[in-house]
């Protein structure tokens, strides 16, 4: 991997970027963990998947088969509900 950086000398830039984004990324996961729980910090990342799928079809064209949406909308059903029903604790 050095003798890489050697040759192309501007992937240091990109690998040092890259690096950062990912502290600073996981500093984030620490602080919705703390702040707000496990639980719901696992909602918000199978949301953002699953959102991020629907841009990838919608933006890209990407296919999305029959299966695929199905799972797509039980997901956002099952999440729905535990909101529901930790808003309806408090």
């Amino acid at each position: 991997s050095l003798l890489f950086v050697q040759q192309y000398p501007e992937s240091l830039t990109h690998i040092v970027l890259f690096s950062l984004a990912s502290c600073i990324g996981q500093l984030f996961i620490f602080y919705t963990i703390k702040t707000f729980g496990p639980v719901m910090f696992s909602i918000i990342m199978t949301t953002r998947q699953v959102l991020s799928m629907v841009v990838s079809y919608i933006l890209f064209g990407h296919a999305i088969s029959f299966v695929g949406a199905g799972a797509a909308g039980m997901v956002f059903c099952v999440l729905g509900g535990r909101i529901r029903r930790r808003s309806q604790k408090k």
